[in-house]
């Protein structure tokens, strides 16, 4: 990499691999498909400072059918999500270091992208979802580990509550 430190942050896109397809065969049922109003799959922003547990959350997302991108701390998803209006759901963990935590990103997303989900997670068991010093509506938690029929779950209920 030549650039300089000062020239910005590359976040990299990472999707879900794809199988190869043969001639008449189609890859995939839409209609089985987590979905947003225009049919397509949703798009969701994992925030994990873990490598490991960046690459269960988005292996566990895209099996899942969702679309994933990725972010190492809050400075990066905040990036992301000012720059990629198709992003739907932001998945945080609660404990990263830097500036702000996942609660703090969580509360910033919701006020300044009306209408974004937010599910936190955290393997502490001291972290609630009612937990929030700030006094604004708390946000919802997945308590680590979880399976991904939980995540299923959780991510569903969050993205119906946003096209309801």
């Amino acid at each position: 990499m030549n650039g300089a430190l000062s020239q910005g942050t590359a976040v990299p896109r990472c999707l879900p691999e794809g199988a190869p397809v043969r001639a008449g065969q189609t890859t995939t049922d839409l209609r089985q498909l987590p979905e947003k109003i225009d049919r397509q799959p949703a798009m969701i922003l994992v925030v994990d400072d873990e490598p490991r547990m960046r690459r269960v959350a988005r292996r566990m997302l895209s099996e899942l059918g969702y679309q994933v991108l990725e972010a190492e701390n809050a400075a990066a998803a905040t990036l992301l999500l000012d720059t990629d209006a198709s992003i739907d759901l932001l998945f945080t963990d609660v404990v990263m270091p830097g500036e702000s935590d996942g609660r703090a990103l969580g509360r910033w997303a919701r006020r300044t992208h009306p209408g974004l989900g937010v599910l936190l997670t955290s393997g502490f068991p001291q972290h609630t979802a009612g937990e929030d010093s700030s006094g604004a509506e708390p946000l919802p938690l997945l308590s680590k580990p979880y399976s991904k029929e939980q995540l299923q779950q959780a991510v569903q209920t969050l993205l119906r509550g946003q096209t309801a």
